[in-house]
């Protein structure tokens, strides 16, 4: 089973995730690092490049449950591509 124990959040994302979302990336760690807990972790599509995404849910420590879109770099770290809350 695939563990991601790393997340990198560039400022693109950052930027994304506020505007669009209104989440802060610390929700977002607080949601990755509970959803690998949990190992709610899916495959998610192909990347354009050919790499390899993966779905997360998780909670923060608040109680909001987030969707997580991650690019996985290996070694289990990912880069973050989007979240949202799942409502």
């Amino acid at each position: 089973m695939l563990q991601l124990h790393t997340l990198h959040i560039g400022w693109r994302a950052v930027e994304h995730i506020w505007d669009r979302h209104r989440l802060d990336p610390v929700e977002v760690r607080e949601a990755f690092e509970d959803a690998g807990r949990a190992r709610a972790i899916q495959k998610g599509p192909r990347s354009p490049d050919g790499g390899r995404t993966y779905v997360l849910r998780g909670r923060t420590a608040a109680g909001k449950a987030l969707w997580i879109l991650v690019k996985s770099r290996g070694r289990g770290i990912a880069t973050l591509i989007t979240a949202r809350e799942d409502r």
